[in-house]
């Protein structure tokens, strides 16, 4: 899922902030055009399309994972108040 596609930009750019451009399966650094979205428990599954079950994924990962329940396997690189203060410097 990319940026736009059903993800508002103030979710996705949490979400991106909250993750440091990194998926959150494998660990790779990714450049903003790479970065697709994945909800954790899938939307097939009645996941929610809320910044908690939405993490940033590279493409394999989110290919590989498809509708499987499969936790990110790295913790997010800032908390939510960390996030906040970051769009609020901007």
């Amino acid at each position: 899922m990319a940026i736009g596609a059903t993800i508002p930009f103030s979710k996705a750019r949490r979400v991106i902030l909250r993750d440091d451009f990194c998926c959150r399966y494998c660990g790779k650094k990714l450049k903003l055009e790479q970065i697709t979205f994945d909800h954790v428990i899938p939307i097939a599954r009645y996941g929610r399309a809320n910044v908690e079950n939405l993490v940033v994924c590279c493409k394999v990962c989110n290919n590989i994972k498809g509708k499987e329940l499969i936790l990110p396997k790295t913790k997010p690189h800032r908390n939510h108040r960390q996030v906040e203060e970051l769009i609020n410097s901007s």
